[in-house]
């Protein structure tokens, strides 16, 4: 089987918070006593903007324990150029309870379970000890779902956030914007991995940038202080920006979750995409 975006059929099935109706469902949420009025005010900024922003949820022990964890990888991998370095703190939670903890912390866990509708399970972790400085793009084309955007992730900040030292960025209300494809970017159907990856890294990039551009649309940083977290609509267009200090840090542990009950894949990969069973919920 193909697993293609172009490959599944359009359905009507989406997150209630994409739905046109949304604000007025949060409102009769409210009104009946289902949701409190901060749930209500970050479900509705979720829906218009495309993220939420929450207080101090991963306790300051944990986030520190974490930082232990990841300073001890990169001790033993500094040494390496940087697009290499950064694979070896993919998935780290299999050397890394505290990171465990963390994406599976009861309030996190409720939260995405509010936003998407759904309940939602751990998929994949990335443990940054210094910013990306990736360039803009969407979750979507790498991590799909059938009915679409039942995927969101979490940024934790292990450490306050400075503004020089790369911080997060998020286009708001770029959630909004069409859906970019493999196939619109020119990947063929049946493309290597290293044939996809040049093409994506080639194209995909401008082609996000020209297109939030022309919508009138500009990121912003996401200044977040330890233990608070950032959460994302699966095609929220963001990225982070340059480091400004040499020698800066940016700890922080972003984690991708899936709802529980659709279907899995990765347009850009094509290929199906299964749940670690190290990562699934109690």
């Amino acid at each position: 089987m193909s697993y293609r975006r172009e490959d599944y059929p359009e359905v009507e099935s989406v997150p209630w918070l994409d739905r046109p109706d949304a604000l007025q469902c949060i409102d009769e949420r409210f009104n009946a006593g289902e949701i409190t009025a901060e749930q209500a005010e970050v479900c509705r900024h979720f829906h218009l903007e495309g993220y939420a922003t929450l207080g101090r949820v991963v306790p300051t022990e944990t986030c520190e324990e974490i930082n232990t964890d990841v300073q001890r990888v990169f001790d033993q991998w500094k040494h390496l150029p940087f697009q290499e370095l950064r694979f070896k703190f993919q998935d780290m939670y299999h050397e890394s309870p505290a990171s465990v903890r963390a994406l599976k912390h009861p309030d996190l866990l409720a939260w995405l379970d509010l936003l998407l509708g759904r309940r939602m399970i751990p998929f994949q972790t990335l443990n940054m000890p210094i910013s990306s400085q990736q360039g803009a793009h969407s979750d979507a084309i790498l991590m799909s779902t059938q009915p679409p955007n039942f995927m969101s992730a979490a940024w934790i900040a292990l450490e306050d956030v400075q503004k020089d030292a790369g911080p997060v960025a998020v286009v708001p209300r770029s959630h909004r914007l069409p859906y970019i494809s493999a196939k619109d970017i020119g990947i063929p159907r049946g493309a290597s991995d290293e044939e996809a990856g040049v093409i994506y890294d080639e194209k995909y990039y401008d082609f996000m940038s020209e297109r939030f551009q022309k919508a009138g649309l500009s990121p912003v940083p996401y200044l977040g202080k330890q233990g608070e977290v950032l959460i994302w609509h699966s095609n929220l267009v963001h990225g982070a920006y340059h480091c400004e200090r040499e020698g800066t840090t940016r700890n922080s542990l972003i984690v991708h979750y899936f709802a529980e009950g659709v279907e899995t894949y990765s347009d850009l990969w094509e290929r199906k995409l299964e749940f670690p069973d190290a990562l699934a919920r109690d």
